[in-house]
């Protein structure tokens, strides 16, 4: 593997998580452009690093510049179908199948709540739990 040599820098943005509950996306993402996108309380922010820029010596400078911008929309907390009003409200694992089940729930399910299969590789053992109990994560 080749090695790649990086730096790091401390933001000044501070990512907002969500309250505990049902599944949701994280506060970090990455654009088509490669930069860090931190959603805060009070917007997302994208930070880009720009190329480091020789000084009039033409030594390479130490640090390289980055930007910080508020300007990006941000992205929804809940994991949904697109156009359809459905979310992930949960993963449970049912011990007597070979899989995980998700918990979705809105009004475009039928019965407002609905357990879908997660194939899992390998597949669970069934009867896992013991003593009949279901175990929810």
């Amino acid at each position: 593997m080749p090695v790649v040599w990086g730096s790091s820098r401390e933001l000044k943005a501070t990512p907002l998580t969500p309250s505990r509950g049902a599944p949701a996306w994280g506060a970090l993402a990455f654009d088509k452009s490669g930069a860090l996108l931190v959603r805060t309380a009070g917007c997302t922010v994208r930070t880009e690093p720009k190329k480091p820029q020789a000084d009039e010596t033409g030594a390479p400078p130490t640090n390289p510049v980055e930007t910080e911008a508020c300007d990006v929309q941000s992205w929804p907390w809940e994991v949904a179908w697109a156009g359809k009003d459905i979310v992930l409200a949960g993963v449970a694992d049912p011990c007597d199948a070979p899989h995980l089940s998700a918990k979705t729930v809105g009004h475009d399910v039928p019965t407002g709540a609905l357990q879908l299969p997660l194939p899992i590789l390998p597949a669970f053992q069934s009867g896992r739990c013991g003593g009949g109990r279901r175990c929810r994560r």
